[in-house]
């Protein structure tokens, strides 16, 4: 099949179209932070009126335009918004130049891992990369006819939509998990008991990590952001154990089934009670500790904020009935993401192989 070889730069166009965005009336705002990696929706904005915007804010967009993330390019953020806005000159508003190209076809290409690889090796820069248009101006692929990137097209927003389809599933089976706990969790009557967080468990902090806890192999290492490495020995002698986080990812409730070598001063350890500890960590889920943290510039979550939550405590019955059906909803999760996991690696296998080159 014939195939065209072209330039970016001779087929897309960046787009400077300088706005006020107060004075245009624009009420949407779409910032770095807005933009996922490897997610081609905007799913996120801001609000044009919620404050100072700052002077790099004045780039136009339309929607269908591809708005490309030129900082920091490794985060391979490319996007397609469908509604109209204003973004940073740090954000490339892009557009076909010719109508041999199809806009929708113009997301994908730049969606590859080629075209990415290639934005990295240009990038300029230690502390915060960046490339100027013209740096991948002279970037080269393979531009067949408009029927083909129309089957192009179909098939990549076919793959788009059931991968939607599945995040949506994923959450709605992630509140209705929620819900259905939350209600079995809340109650009173024979065997019922109204406590104190304080009353069921004791917070011990966490410790700093060393060199020395990274050696690779053993017993899981948690830091800060979650888990990190393997060290040989645990310094947890018991398991399960369930980690709260206290600074910076503040309120997080996490598990462990093995002893933990290192769990960092950026978490407190739930040391064990007689109550049911797998039951006690869902009891903690349902809490929303993180609205519990001192909103400064880094969040920290104290003992005393999670001692005083008031809980009720069903009959160890119950706890038992409330454990089977957390399981339940954790299957089904399961299975979700097996499927989205499936339907992305299809997705890039598509984007990367012959439907895209």
């Amino acid at each position: 099949m014939n195939r065209e070889v072209v330039r970016f730069g001779d087929v897309v166009r960046k787009v400077m179209n300088k706005v006020d965005p107060v004075a245009s009336g624009i009420e949407r705002y779409v910032a770095g932070e807005h933009m996922d990696s490897d997610d081609w929706r905007v799913r996120r904005s801001g609000s044009v009126g919620d404050g100072y915007l700052g002077p790099a804010f004045h780039v136009h967009f339309q929607p269908g335009q591809v708005l490309y993330g030129s900082r920091r390019t490794y985060l391979r953020k490319v996007a397609v918004a469908d509604f109209e806005g204003v973004c940073a000159n740090t954000t490339f508003v892009l557009e076909p130049a010719t109508e041999r190209l199809d806009p929708r076809y113009l997301l994908y290409v730049m969606s590859t891992e080629r075209f990415h690889r290639n934005s990295i090796s240009l990038s300029k820069g230690s502390t915060n990369p960046y490339i100027n248009f013209s740096d991948i101006a002279p970037y080269e692929f393979e531009l067949p006819s408009l029927d083909e990137q129309h089957r192009a097209v179909e098939l990549l927003s076919a793959s788009d939509t059931h991968i939607d389809s599945l995040l949506l599933l994923l959450d709605k089976s992630h509140t209705a998990a929620r819900s259905v706990l939350r209600e079995m969790t809340t109650g009173g009557g024979a065997g019922w008991s109204s406590m104190s967080i304080g009353d069921l468990l004791s917070l011990e902090y966490g410790r700093a990590l060393k060199e020395e806890h990274r050696d690779g192999e053993g017993f899981p290492v948690f830091g800060s952001s979650g888990e990190v490495g393997l060290h040989s020995s645990p310094s947890v002698d018991f398991a399960p154990v369930i980690i709260v986080g206290r600074k910076g990812n503040a309120g997080s409730v996490l598990w462990s089934d093995v002893p933990c070598s290192v769990i960092d001063t950026a978490y407190f350890v739930a040391q064990r009670t007689d109550i049911d500890t797998r039951f006690l960590f869902l009891l903690l889920q349902l809490q929303d500790l993180a609205s519990r943290s001192t909103q400064t510039a880094v969040p920290g979550l104290s003992r005393e904020a999670v001692y005083e939550l008031s809980v009720d405590v069903p009959p160890r019955a119950l706890m038992t009935d409330v454990v089977m059906s957390a399981d339940s909803f954790d299957l089904a999760e399961r299975r979700i993401r097996d499927s989205l996991d499936a339907a992305r690696l299809l997705r890039t296998s598509m984007l990367n192989g012959e439907v895209v080159r």
